[in-house]
């Protein structure tokens, strides 16, 4: 709802517009002295003035000067609204700031009519400037995650040419376990480097509106096995326990690559998070024509803040795991992307040192 701030020192004058702008659908606060505007404004945060020009102590014309010359205010619309019709001061109405000039006695439809004009702009005018700002938010956002992700490729990267050196030194004689640590630490690299490339071009696809997903029925239970499987190496090696409870054929709906996607992300996290020796529990739920997935640990959580930032859509935020595994920062914010392009979504709530929980909502009817 639009608000008006009306100025006239005739109070029938305000009783009437402020009946028929009221009944239209604003919002209406007035005044009867053009002294008071400036507070006036501060108090009620007007979209648009009306204001009369002919009135003691302060003219329309003077408030005008006055609104205009405070940087907060100038960009606050100003219609005329008065019995004076000479050229000279409706020209001089337009040239201080006024947008719009209507004379007295005025016809209620060209007033509603201009005024929703007027209110129409500042509603575009708002619209545009939330959009440049949203605009260099994701510019920002973008340069921070291309830096990073460009930093840990190259780190990823730069170990493959150091094993080939390492391994080509005619100096250096390298045992058998010297070469499984090698290797295992290659594959570790690779696996790392693949899944920052994954993410990247995912989250670059989600920012140009690409996704496109294509829903199909699938048994969500068989997708969470497999990449439990995968991370099966990965659990060992920091001695998590990862299982799904409360089985269920229960089918999703939903672009299976993109929501296998999701599920990675969520799980590794999980893993990456989690303390050597403790569990990652993933429970399947279904509720009416949704199905709930539920992945639980008890690791080492987020405070309010912390949590905050990793879901803002406009923040940069990572942290390194407990076995210094590095994230990506674009993770979770690609799974809310993924998951709201099919018709799916996700809460999480974290308790710093207790761990984090995040729960997926899909549907389960095409």
């Amino acid at each position: 709802m639009a608000t008006l701030l009306i100025v006239d020192d005739n109070k029938n004058n305000l009783q009437v517009l402020g009946s028929i702008l009221g009944e239209n659908g604003y919002k209406v606060a007035m005044s009867i002295n053009g002294m008071n505007v400036p507070k006036l404004i501060e108090k009620v945060s007007p979209d648009l003035i009306i204001l009369d020009i002919m009135m003691p102590v302060m003219d329309g014309f003077e408030v005008c000067k006055n609104v205009k010359e405070i940087p907060e205010y100038k960009d606050i619309p100003i219609i005329f609204l008065t019995a004076k019709s000479d050229i000279e001061s409706i020209t001089e109405g337009f040239r201080i700031g006024g947008v719009d000039y209507i004379t007295k006695p005025f016809r209620k439809e060209e007033l509603l009519a201009r005024v929703k004009t007027h209110i129409d702009l500042v509603n575009s005018r708002k619209l545009i400037q939330q959009q440049a700002r949203e605009l260099e938010a994701l510019n920002q956002l973008k340069n921070k995650v291309f830096t990073a992700v460009s930093n840990d490729l190259y780190g990823s990267i730069n170990v493959f040419s150091e094993m080939h050196a390492l391994m080509n030194n005619p100096r250096i004689c390298l045992e058998k376990e010297d070469l499984a640590e090698l290797f295992t630490e290659l594959k570790k690299k690779s696996d790392t480097a693949a899944g920052l490339l994954e993410n990247l071009l995912w989250w670059s696809k989600s920012q140009r509106r690409l996704l496109h997903p294509k829903p199909s029925q699938f048994n969500l239970q068989n997708l969470l096995s497999t990449i439990v499987q995968s991370f099966s190496e990965k659990s060992t090696q920091k001695k998590i326990n990862l299982k799904i409870e409360g089985n269920t054929e229960a089918m999703v709906v939903g672009d299976q690559t993109q929501l296998e996607i999701v599920f990675k992300n969520l799980i590794d996290n999980a893993i990456k998070f989690s303390n050597k020796n403790s569990s990652v529990v993933i429970t399947l739920k279904p509720e009416g024509n949704t199905l709930i997935c539920e992945i639980a640990d008890s690791g080492t959580g987020m405070d309010e803040e912390a949590l905050a930032k990793v879901l803002d859509k406009y923040e940069f935020f990572s942290e390194y795991g407990t076995d210094n595994e590095k994230g990506t920062g674009i993770g979770l914010l690609l799974c809310d992307e993924l998951l709201g392009a099919n018709n799916a979504k996700m809460t999480v709530t974290s308790q710093k040192d207790k761990g984090t929980r995040v729960r997926v909502i899909l549907p389960t009817d095409l």
